[in-house]
C-alpha cells in the first residue's frame, strides 16, 4: 500500500502569490531542530498526532470565480472543485488578511498577524511555524519558492533554491512532481508545496496546453488595461487557467485515491488572497474593491465526510494553524490571533485586509449579499456556461461552429487588416504543448468612415469567435481574441470579417 493507506490523512490546499523550486520533493523523517525551534516543537514531541498534513498552496484565486451562485461551484467548468464542495464543509465567507505573500504565507503558517513589516517569510523570524510545531511528529515533504518557512535541519540535501525567476518556472511540472511523492514510506507526513496557479501570467487553457504570451507583452498589452475589452480579456485567460488547475486538482485527488488515502483524509483548500479582475488599479485595497482581495475559497473535507454543507463564519487565513491543531487534536504552544474554525465561540464582527505599509480596509464580517465580479462573469458568459462560452464570451451560440458560407457574403471595400500573429497561425503544426491561440492585429478601413466595432473570424471556413475591437480611432481599432485549442488545426486558413447590414458577413483583407 501507499505512504498513507492507514492514516488519518489531512491536505490542504492553499492559493497564495509564488514560484516553485525546481528542486526534487523528498520525504524526510524528524531531523534534529536549532535550538530557537526547540521550544516551538516541545509540545508537538509529546502528541501522539497520526494524521498526516499536505499543504498545497496556489494563489491569487478570488472565491467569486468558482461560483455559479453565492451557493453553488461551477460545475461545468470546474468540476473538481465542485466534488470536493459536494463531501465537504464550504466556509464561503473565508477571507485572507494580506494581499502580499511575504506577509500572507507567514500568517497562515503561524496562525499570527505579521506585526512587524520588516520581518522577512523565513523561520529565523518566524521560529513558531507549522514546520517547528509538527517536526517531531511528522515527516517532511516541503517546496517553498519566495519563502523558506522551515528549517533548513528539517530538509533533505538543505534548503532548496528560492526567490522570483523573471523567466518563471515550469508550474504545472511542479505540482504533478509533488502528486507523484504519493508513495512509499510510513509515518504522518507533512507535506507542503507553493505553486503560482492560477496566478498571472496567465497562460494556460483547461487541456493544460500554452497559447503564448510574449506577443502581448511586446505590444504593451498586460494582465489589465484601462479598455474594456481588455479587461474582459483578463477575466476570460484568468478563468481559462483556472480551469487548468481544476484538473490539476483533480489529478492530486485522483492519486490520493489510488494509494488508499483519500476516505480518511482531510482536506483544506484555501487562497492567500484573491484578486481584483475589475479596473485598471487592481491591487489597491479600495472598500471597491476589498471583497475581490478578501474572499477566498475555503472548503473542509472532514475525514468520512462525505456530505456536503455551507458555513458562513467569519473565518480568516490566520485560522488555518489553529484548525489544523485542532483536526490533529494537539495544543498550539504559542498565542494565537488566530482559531480554529470549527471553534464555538462566536466569530470577528470585522474582516479586515491589511496592507504592507498601513491603508488597511476593514469590511463587515457576514456574508455579503452583492458580488459584483460574480455578477460581472455572468454577463460575460452567461448563467450556466461551458468552456465555449468562456472562450466566446457574449457571442450567440447559434453563430459559431457555422460555415461562412450559410451567410450572405460580400467585401468591406477599403479595409486592411493586419494579424500580428498570421505567419504563426499558419505555420502551426497541430502538435506542440504551445499553440498559437491568440489572435491580435488591427483593422484600417477607408479614411471617413468608423472603424468596426467587431471581427468575426473564421478558420477553414467555419465561423470560430468574434472579437470586440478597442482603442477605436477615427478609422482604425484593434483586436485581440482567443481561440481554442480544439479549434485550430495543423496548417489553418484564417480568415476575417466584419458585419454588415442585415446580416451580412463582409470580408477584411488580411496579411
Amino acid at each position: 500500500m501507499g505512504l498513507y493507506a492507514n492514516l488519518p490523512f489531512l491536505v490542504l490546499l492553499v492559493c497564495a502569490c509564488s514560484l516553485l523550486s525546481s528542486a526534487p520533493l523528498a520525504f524526510v523523517g524528524p531531523a534534529p531542530l536549532p535550538q530557537v525551534a526547540e521550544e516551538a516543537a516541545l509540545e508537538a514531541e509529546a502528541t501522539e498526532a497520526r494524521t498526516s498534513v499536505v499543504l498545497v498552496i496556489f494563489d491569487q484565486l478570488p472565491v467569486s470565480s468558482l461560483m455559479r451562485t453565492t451557493d453553488e461551484i461551477e460545475g461545468e467548468l470546474f468540476p473538481n472543485f465542485a466534488k470536493l464542495a459536494a463531501e465537504s464543509t464550504w466556509f464561503r465567507n473565508a477571507s485572507a488578511c494580506y494581499k502580499r505573500t511575504v506577509l500572507a504565507l507567514p500568517s497562515i503558517l503561524t496562525g499570527n498577524l505579521v506585526e512587524d513589516h520588516s520581518l522577512l517569510p523565513r523561520f529565523q523570524d518566524h521560529p513558531q511555524n507549522l514546520f517547528t510545531l509538527l517536526a517531531g511528529s511528522h515527516r517532511m515533504v516541503v517546496h517553498e519558492r519566495i519563502t523558506a518557512m522551515c528549517p533548513t535541519e528539517l530538509l533533505e540535501g538543505g534548503r532548496p533554491q528560492y526567490g522570483l525567476d523573471s523567466k518563471g518556472a515550469p508550474r504545472a511540472d511542479h505540482f504533478r512532481r509533488f502528486v507523484a511523492r504519493f508513495d512509499g514510506g510510513p509515518g504522518p507526513t507533512l507535506g507542503f508545496l507553493h505553486v503560482m496557479l492560477p496566478h498571472v501570467p496567465w497562460e494556460f487553457v483547461p487541456s493544460g496546453k500554452k497559447y503564448g504570451t510574449k506577443m502581448l507583452r511586446e505590444v504593451g498589452l498586460g494582465a489589465w488595461s484601462k479598455y474594456d475589452a481588455l479587461l474582459d480579456l483578463g477575466v476570460q485567460r484568468h478563468l481559462l487557467q483556472l480551469g487548468f488547475v481544476d484538473a490539476l486538482l483533480g489529478e492530486l485527488i485522483g492519486r490520493m485515491k489510488e494509494v488508499g488515502a483519500y476516505d480518511e483524509t482531510l482536506v483544506i483548500i484555501t487562497s492567500d488572497h484573491g484578486c481584483s479582475l475589475r479596473g485598471l488599479d487592481r491591487d489597491t485595497p479600495t472598500i471597491e474593491r476589498a471583497r475581490d482581495l478578501l474572499h477566498v475559497p475555503l472548503f473542509v473535507k472532514l475525514p468520512g465526510q462525505t456530505d456536503g454543507r455551507i458555513v458562513d463564519r467569519n473565518v480568516e487565513s490566520i485560522d488555518l494553524l489553529p484548525t489544523i491543531a485542532d483536526v490533529l487534536g494537539i495544543e498550539v504552544p504559542w498565542e494565537t490571533d488566530g482559531r480554529s474554525a470549527f471553534d464555538e465561540e462566536p466569530a470577528r464582527k470585522k474582516k479586515v485586509l491589511h496592507n504592507k505599509g498601513g491603508g488597511s480596509v476593514a469590511v463587515d464580517g457576514t456574508f455579503p449579499e452583492a458580488w459584483p465580479a460574480l455578477d460581472h462573469k455572468r454577463t460575460l458568459f452567461g448563467e450556466s456556461p461551458t468552456w465555449r462560452d468562456v472562450f466566446q464570451p457574449g457571442q450567440a451560440s447559434e453563430e459559431l461552429g457555422r460555415p461562412v458560407e450559410e451567410f450572405e457574403l460580400g467585401v468591406l471595400e477599403g479595409a486592411q487588416a493586419r494579424i500580428a500573429n498570421a505567419e504563426a497561425i499558419r505555420a502551426w503544426e497541430g502538435t506542440s504543448t504551445v499553440y498559437p491561440g491568440l489572435l491580435l492585429g488591427s483593422v484600417t478601413v477607408a479614411e471617413g468612415d468608423p472603424a468596426p466595432r467587431e471581427v468575426v473570424f473564421a478558420i477553414n471556413g467555419v465561423i470560430r469567435g468574434v472579437s470586440q475591437t478597442y482603442a477605436r480611432e477615427g478609422s482604425s481599432a484593434s483586436f485581440v481574441a482567443l481561440i481554442s485549442d480544439k479549434d485550430l488545426p495543423a496548417h489553418p486558413q484564417l480568415r476575417l470579417y466584419t458585419r454588415g447590414p442585415e446580416g451580412r458577413l463582409l470580408a477584411l483583407e488580411s496579411n
